[in-house]
C-alpha cells in the first residue's frame, strides 16, 4: 500500500493533461464571454440599423413636423431667415434618423416637404391634433434660446423641456 501511494505521489505523467484540461477550460471561459460580449454588440447595432431603416421609410408623424415648425419660427424670430431656419431644423432632423423627405420625387434632405408643411401649417390646412401640437410645444418654447433648443432632443415626445 505504501509502494502504492509512493507512486501515486511521484507519477508526473496525468499532471501535464491535467494542466492542459485546465487551459482548455479557461481558453473555453473567456471564448464564451468574448463571442456573449460580441453577440451583444451586434444585436444593438442591428437594432440600431433597423429601427433607423424603419424610419427612413416612413414619413415623420405630423406631431414631429409641428414641433419643426414651432422650432422654426422661434429660429426666425431669433434672426434667421426662414430658409436658413428650414435647413438647420432639417439637418437636426437627419442626424437623428428622421427625414422630413419620403416618397417619389422628393428632394434628398426633405427641407422642401418641411416648408410646405409648415406653409399648411400656417394656412389651417394641417390637421387639428397637428395644430394642438404646434401650440403646445411653441408655448414650452417660450423664453428658449434657439441655440438650445436646437441642440435638446426636442424630437423625442419624452424629452422634457424646463
Amino acid at each position: 500500500m505504501k509502494t502504492l501511494a509512493t507512486r501515486f505521489a511521484t507519477d508526473q505523467s496525468g499532471a501535464v493533461s491535467i494542466e492542459y484540461g485546465l487551459a482548455l477550460i479557461v481558453v473555453i471561459c473567456f471564448l464564451v464571454l468574448i463571442v456573449g460580449h460580441i453577440g451583444r454588440q451586434l444585436n444593438t447595432v442591428f437594432k440600431t440599423v433597423f429601427t433607423a431603416e424603419r424610419r427612413r421609410r416612413r414619413a415623420p408623424s405630423d406631431q414631429i413636423l409641428a414641433r419643426s415648425c414651432a422650432v422654426i419660427d422661434l429660429l426666425i424670430r431669433s434672426g434667421y431667415s426662414e430658409a436658413q431656419a428650414i435647413h438647420a431644423v432639417t439637418t437636426r432632423m437627419l442626424a437623428v434618423d428622421i427625414s422630413p423627405s419620403c416618397g417619389k420625387g422628393a428632394d434628398a434632405t426633405g427641407w422642401r416637404r418641411l416648408k410646405q408643411w409648415r406653409a399648411n401649417l400656417l394656412e389651417g390646412v394641417a390637421s387639428e391634433a397637428a395644430r394642438a401640437e404646434y401650440r403646445l410645444f411653441a408655448r414650452k418654447l417660450k423664453g428658449q434660446f434657439a441655440r438650445e433648443v436646437l441642440e435638446k432632443g426636442l424630437w423625442d415626445r419624452r424629452a422634457a423641456l424646463p
